[in-house]
């Protein structure tokens, strides 16, 4: 209702494809901009050992996947509006 052309979806790097494909499901493609602050430092034995954090962002990838799978499963979203190419 606002006319916009081409909306931007700008959220978090881990929920992005399940919101686009939930977007797409209802019509509405959207350009994604994701919001993911990676570090920009070497990489040390501490950064490859498992640390509380990363078992957080585990967490939180696991909880992504199986949110898409209950979402293909319950027909909010095909597959093909997960997987999509912007033409």
């Amino acid at each position: 209702h606002y006319n916009a052309k081409t909306p931007v979806l700008v959220i978090n790097e881990l929920k992005m494809l399940r919101i686009l494909a939930l977007f797409r499901s209802r019509g509405v493609d959207m350009v994604p901009f994701p919001v993911f602050i990676m570090k920009d430092t070497d990489i040390t034995l501490k950064d490859i050992l498992p640390s509380f954090e990363g078992l957080l962002l585990n967490k939180a990838v696991l909880a992504e996947y199986i949110n898409i799978a209950l979402d293909v499963i319950n027909q909010k979203v095909t597959l093909s509006q997960i997987f999509y190419k912007q033409k």
